[in-house]
């Protein structure tokens, strides 16, 4: 809806269909889960590809040395026959969410390379930016999470049950944030018409 109303500011579309493809994919990732072997490895897979890709970003050396501790706990947990929880979906997340940071801050520089758009660097773009990185804290908190409960054998649920509230509320700051700019966008081109 903002971009639609905002569809003759390139800045404000172009973050509003980043953040929309990104929720579509994750929804249709989550009715997809399966939890065979095959797929399980085409997300780590995925997840490793995204990680070399966007190997620039001070998440990625912190993520990849998760990727590996939970690597060797699926391999534990196949050898020990214990169901593994379905924690690739919290790497498919966090991939995901690295891509959108990266095509963030070059936004506007493909675009301009692309279309020649006169797409700008936006504040919203940094906010964005961070409160992604937020996002992906609270996922690899989710995934850690994870790893204890079901290889220490210890109850650890706080994430697990602040989970979807945290997350709820970081999609709430992030509309906030694009409504605010696109509107503040709107509000100095109307001054300076």
């Amino acid at each position: 809806m903002i971009a639609f109303t905002f569809r003759h500011n390139i800045d404000i579309k172009t973050v509003c269909i980043l953040l929309l493809i990104e929720n579509i994919i994750i929804n249709l990732a989550f009715l997809s889960l399966n939890n065979n072997l095959i797929y399980t490895a085409a997300v780590f897979a995925f997840t490793a590809i995204t990680l070399w890709y966007v190997r620039t970003d001070k998440l990625a050396k912190p993520i990849a040395i998760l990727l590996v501790i939970t690597l060797l706990a699926e391999i534990y947990w196949y050898q020990t026959d214990h169901p593994a929880p379905q924690i690739y979906f919290y790497f498919f997340k966090i991939s995901l969410s690295l891509i959108v940071r990266f095509l963030l801050l070059y936004r506007p520089h493909g675009l301009n390379y692309y279309l020649d758009s006169g797409a700008n660097i936006l504040r919203l773009d940094w906010f964005v930016y961070k409160t992604i990185w937020v996002s992906c804290v609270i996922e690899c908190a989710m995934i850690c999470e994870f790893l204890i409960r079901h290889t220490l054998k210890i109850n650890a649920l706080y994430i697990y049950y602040s989970y979807e509230y945290i997350m709820h509320a970081l999609a709430v700051w992030v509309l906030w944030l694009v409504v605010r700019e696109a509107i503040k966008l709107q509000q100095q081109s109307l001054i300076q018409a």
